[in-house]
C-alpha cells in the first residue's frame, strides 16, 4: 500500500458534487484535506429542478465536520456559468488546482423519439460543460504552472441502445480530453477521462438482483477521479474505465491496415477483411501520431498484407 495521499491546500472543483459519484469524490478529497467547491444545481437526471439547496446542505455537513468546502449552484453548461463556477473557487481560495467535470444527465429514448431539444440539452450538460470549465480554469492553471482536468465519458461509447443521444454527447468528451492534454503540455496542465460505472440514480433501475449496489459503489469510480486530480498524477490524455475496484485503460486502437489497389469502392471491398485485422494494434496518442506512425509508413510500403486467420468472422452486433 502507498502512503495516504494528501491534497493540503489544493483547490478542487467538483461538478455534480452533491450526489452519487460526485459526492463520493467530494468526500474522498475533503478527508484528505483538499479545499473543495461542491457544484450542483440539484437537478434530476433529466434536468428538471429537484433539490436546489442540496449543494449547500452537503457543504454545511462537511464544514461541520471540519472540512474547508464551499457550495455553488451555477450551471456550468453555459460559458458564463462555467466562468462563474471557476471565479467562485478563485475568489474564495485564490487558486484552482483541479476540475472534476463529473455532472451529467441521461434518460432513455429510442432513436425515433429523440428530439433536437434532447440532443442540445445533453450535449450542453455532458460535453460543453467540461469544455467551458476547462476554458475558464485554463488561465489560472497556466499561471500556476500546473493543473488537473478530469472529464467523465461513459461505457455508452461501446454502444447504448435507446440512449444514442447520451452516448453521442459522451463520445465528444473523449475528443475534448485528448485535445486538452496535448494543449496542456506547454503549461503544465494534465487532462484525463474516466468512463465510470456505479450504482447511482442513473443506474438504480438496472439492478434487479442488487449486484451493482453490492459490488460497484460510487466510491470506486470516485477514487480514480480523485487520483487523476492529484498533482502527483503524471499521466495525461488517457481514458480509464472504472467500476468498483476494477480500473482499466481504454484505448482507441488502429490495426496495421492495408493499402488498397486504388481509390474505388471495389478496391476497398476486395481488401476489407484484411483492413479489419487488429493485430498488431497501435493506440495513437494524437492525430499527428496516427499519420506519422501508421499512415505514412503504410503508404511507403504498400505491399503489407495482414494475414487472415482461417476462421476470420465478422462479429455479430450485440442484441442487448
Amino acid at each position: 500500500m502507498t502512503a495516504t495521499l494528501r491534497y493540503d491546500g489544493q483547490v478542487v472543483v467538483v461538478t455534480g458534487g452533491a450526489r452519487g459519484i460526485g459526492r463520493a469524490c467530494v468526500d474522498q478529497l475533503a478527508e484528505r484535506e483538499a479545499r473543495v467547491l461542491i457544484v450542483d444545481t440539484g437537478a434530476t437526471p433529466t434536468g428538471r429542478p429537484d433539490a436546489p439547496s442540496l449543494a449547500h446542505d452537503v457543504a454545511q455537513q462537511l464544514r461541520d465536520a471540519g472540512h474547508d468546502v464551499a457550495a455553488c449552484t451555477d450551471d456550468a453548461s453555459s460559458q458564463a456559468g462555467a466562468r462563474s463556477v471557476i471565479a467562485t473557487a478563485i475568489d474564495r481560495w485564490g487558486r484552482v488546482d483541479a476540475v472534476i467535470a463529473n455532472a451529467g444527465q441521461s434518460w432513455s429514448a429510442d432513436l425515433l423519439s429523440i428530439t433536437p431539444d434532447d440532443v442540445a440539452h445533453l450535449y450542453a450538460t455532458n460535453a460543453a460543460a467540461p469544455l467551458w470549465l476547462a476554458q475558464a480554469a485554463w488561465p489560472q492553471m497556466a499561471k500556476q504552472g500546473s493543473g488537473r482536468i478530469v472529464t467523465v465519458a461513459s461505457a455508452g461509447l461501446f454502444g447504448y441502445p435507446e440512449r444514442a443521444h447520451y452516448a453521442m454527447s459522451k463520445g465528444a468528451v473523449v475528443g475534448l480530453t485528448r485535445s486538452l492534454a496535448i494543449e496542456g503540455r506547454r503549461v503544465g496542465i494534465v487532462a484525463n477521462c474516466v468512463m465510470p460505472w456505479a450504482y447511482t440514480r442513473l443506474a438504480t433501475s438496472g439492478d434487479p438482483d442488487g449486484w451493482m449496489g453490492a459490488n460497484i459503489p460510487p466510491a470506486g469510480a470516485a477514487a480514480v477521479m480523485a487520483w487523476l486530480a492529484h498533482l502527483d498524477c503524471d499521466v495525461s490524455g488517457e481514458i480509464f474505465a472504472a467500476a468498483g475496484r476494477h480500473v482499466a485503460r481504454v484505448a482507441f486502437a488502429v490495426g496495421p491496415g492495408v493499402v488498397v489497389g486504388d481509390t474505388t469502392p471495389e478496391a476497398v471491398a476486395a481488401e476489407i477483411d484484411r483492413a479489419r485485422v487488429l493485430e498488431p494494434v497501435v493506440a495513437p496518442s494524437s492525430t499527428r501520431r496516427y499519420v506519422e506512425d501508421i499512415v505514412r509508413p503504410a503508404l511507403a510500403d504498400d505491399t503489407v498484407r495482414p494475414a487472415l486467420a482461417d476462421d476470420t468472422v465478422r462479429p455479430a452486433l450485440a442484441d442487448d
